[in-house]
């Protein structure tokens, strides 16, 4: 009897402490999905209007915590005004895709150019200046009349040369807003430009080839 009661004692030890184990391993915390972007502090220059506009953005692993925008070397009621109305935006959209400042275009793109690099930067881990993968790259859309070819040349960061043939277009509305999209996407460094008025389908065509 006395043999059975130690055996059943030891038993129950046995069953407690395995209860215990498992119990100490369900309550160790599980291990969360990886955050959005790598927490630090990144900054991205971009030709405004007058001159470069700094943009530098703070980031958790989830959301943006600061925004801070240089646009000193902007005309003051314009772009300067446009940076601060922009950083306010961007901190609670938690996003880059905030609309630009009507009059102040040029430092709007350059804002949204900014804060896009800023972000993909904190995406990569920090690996600065590596949103795309250098070289020249062909596409065409269907634009009004024709299909719009454009040939994109890119380094790391930016694009370095953009031509766009519209020659199948009406010349006075699709054609030149072939020209005048090329000066403002390689100016703003971004598709996120404005489409001319009167080629609308053209303007759409160019973008998205370029996208």
């Amino acid at each position: 009897m006395k043999k059975r009661t130690i055996l059943g004692v030891a038993a129950m030890v046995v069953v407690a402490a395995l209860c215990v184990a498992l119990g100490t391993w369900n309550d160790k915390p599980k291990g969360g999905a990886a955050g959005i972007y790598t927490p630090g502090t990144y900054t991205s220059k971009q030709q405004g209007y007058l001159s470069e506009v700094t943009v530098t953005v703070t980031v958790d692993e989830n959301k943006i915590t600061a925004v801070d925008i240089d646009a000193s070397g902007e005309t003051p009621t314009l772009g300067g005004a446009a940076a601060e109305t922009m950083a306010q935006a961007a901190l609670e959209a938690n996003s880059a895709e905030v609309d630009g400042v009507a009059g102040s275009t040029f430092t709007s793109n350059a804002v949204k150019a900014g804060l896009a690099d800023c972000l993909a930067q904190a995406k990569a881990g920090g690996a600065a200046g590596g949103i795309y993968t250098p070289g020249t790259y062909e596409a065409s859309a269907q634009g009004c009349l024709s299909a719009v070819k454009v040939t994109v040349t890119v380094d790391e960061s930016k694009i370095t040369d953009l031509i766009i043939d519209a020659s199948g277009e009406t010349p006075s509305l699709g054609g030149t807003a072939a020209e005048t999209l090329t000066q403002a996407i390689l100016e703003a460094n971004s598709v996120d430009v404005d489409s001319v008025g009167g080629a609308t389908m053209t303007s759409e065509a160019v973008k998205e080839a370029v996208a």
